[in-house]
């Protein structure tokens, strides 16, 4: 009777079996992470992060944020739009009051997004003029289906993310020039500071004239912005009513011009309008703050920001996992990583499939 030797594998076919073994590990790990209980990152921690990083399109569900206030509120987004045109030295902007887009108010002084209307002589040492008295500038309202007025009594509101992008519109010939993407530290009014003066500083970037979609976004740098606040705290008279933060700088050739659109976020609460659940998710919430940091300044395109975002989330989750007890065995295991990062990557694909 022959009797058949089994054959020992190869060198060569011996780091194949170990891959083989070493995946198989993997999946393993991964089916014991996935019932812990903080493995994953809520649905409102997710569509936080879409709008933090990218909110320009559509979220779905509407973002709220995920902190430690779970009162059911109501959400909505805002949109306005405008056309900046460069005055007589070839010098524009934008700039965006997110609070202010809450309403839908037509008074010059309630109105969050300001374009200059090519009436300006201004030059880079001019300082940006006030936009509630200059008629340098011109209004844009939002979208918004209330007024100022229906927002007042019991209502508070809370701003959950917004941004300011802009497109070249004029004529081939004369593209030329830079954009100046700005974010002001601690969302402080930029207005008063010259052109000069808000490129020089750190969270600033400078971009050459071209057609590409640039874009600047909200961070919520302020305790103060993450809680909700009557109308009041935002309205004319305020202390936060002069923050315009966000802006966009132009320079170029006189009386070219950039579509501007604004987006916006909103939680209300103690309003007569139909609430839905707001999820409270400390660690998602922390997460995606920590996720983001990394990307404070302006000039990455959204889906860039996004991806940057979703490779890191799950690093962000881990770390604040470590801090909890129940947490201790998935912050242990790089596979909690795998699986928070594909459950963030999963929800990127089915958003984009939604569009």
């Amino acid at each position: 009777m022959n009797s058949t030797k089994q054959r020992k594998p190869s060198r060569r076919q011996r780091p194949r079996r170990q891959q083989r073994k070493q995946r198989k590990r993997s999946k393993r790990s991964i089916m014991m992470i996935q019932p812990q209980p903080y493995a994953g990152l809520s649905q409102c921690a997710l569509s936080y992060l879409q709008a933090m990083t990218n909110p320009f399109d559509p979220v779905d569900p509407l973002p709220c944020i995920p902190d430690i206030i779970s009162i059911p509120s109501f959400k909505w987004r805002v949109v306005s739009r405008a056309t900046a045109t460069l005055g007589a030295n070839g010098y524009g902007a934008a700039i965006l009051n997110p609070w202010q887009m809450a309403w839908s108010d037509t008074t010059v002084q309630n109105t969050g997004l300001r374009v200059s209307n090519g009436q300006n002589t201004w030059l880079a040492v001019t300082a940006l003029p006030d936009p509630t008295t200059s008629p340098d500038w011109s209004a844009a309202t939002s979208s918004s289906m209330f007024s100022g007025s229906s927002l007042v009594g019991g209502a508070q509101i809370r701003l959950v993310a917004a941004g300011l992008k802009c497109n070249y519109s004029g004529t081939t010939l004369e593209q030329s020039g830079r954009i100046v993407l700005v974010r002001q530290p601690g969302n402080s009014q930029l207005w008063g500071a010259s052109h000069s003066t808000l490129l020089a500083r750190p969270t600033s970037t400078q971009i050459p004239c071209t057609r590409a979609t640039h874009f600047v976004t909200y961070y919520p740098d302020d305790p103060y912005f993450l809680g909700y606040h009557p109308l009041s705290a935002w309205d004319v008279g305020s202390s936060y009513q002069q923050s315009y933060s966000l802006g966009i700088l132009f320079n170029g050739q006189p009386n070219q011009t950039y579509q501007i659109e604004a987006v916006a976020y909103f939680e209300v609460i103690g309003l007569n309008q139909p609430p839905s659940a707001s999820q409270n998710d400390p660690v998602g919430y922390a997460a995606v703050l920590n996720a983001t940091q990394s990307a404070t300044l302006p000039g990455t395109s959204p889906q860039a920001w996004f991806q940057h975002a979703l490779r890191n989330i799950g690093n962000a989750a881990v770390e604040g996992l470590s801090y909890t007890a129940k947490g201790a065995a998935a912050a242990a295991s790089a596979a909690g990583v795998h699986y928070i990062n594909n459950r963030a990557r999963n929800y990127y694909n089915q958003q984009r499939l939604n569009l």
